[in-house]
């Protein structure tokens, strides 16, 4: 799930306003409720603030060892190029061998830089 601060904050209004009228006086539950739901929108919109932060460091590509660094991008792989073939029903050796497929591997998959 994506976070940010819309999403913190919009949980933390909810729970905060429900525990805020939950908690309050009987006579102050509408005011209890503003109070909670105003706490709880600034500190899940700080939350979703700090773990989009720190999500979006995760996804940074550390350099590459020694030091040398990657300018052109993280390398791939090729889909690997496999032939299918279809083997009819047949009888070998006295026995009865239902049609089935064969794959075989063509050409291996390959490393590319962007």
């Amino acid at each position: 799930m994506k976070t940010n601060p819309f999403i913190g904050g919009a949980i933390g209004g909810t729970v905060g306003g429900v525990a805020g009228a939950a908690l309050g006086a009987p006579e102050s539950s509408v005011s209890g409720a503003f109070v909670g739901a105003g706490a709880g929108i600034a500190l899940g919109a700080l939350i979703g603030i700090l773990t989009s932060k720190s999500a979006s460091s995760k996804s940074v590509s550390s350099s590459t060892e020694g030091g040398a660094s990657d300018d052109q991008g993280t390398p791939s792989l090729t889909a690997p190029q496999v032939r299918r073939v279809w083997i009819k029903d047949h009888i070998e050796n006295d026995q009865f061998i239902k049609g089935h497929y064969i794959y075989s591997i063509e050409r291996s998959s390959q490393w590319i830089n962007p």
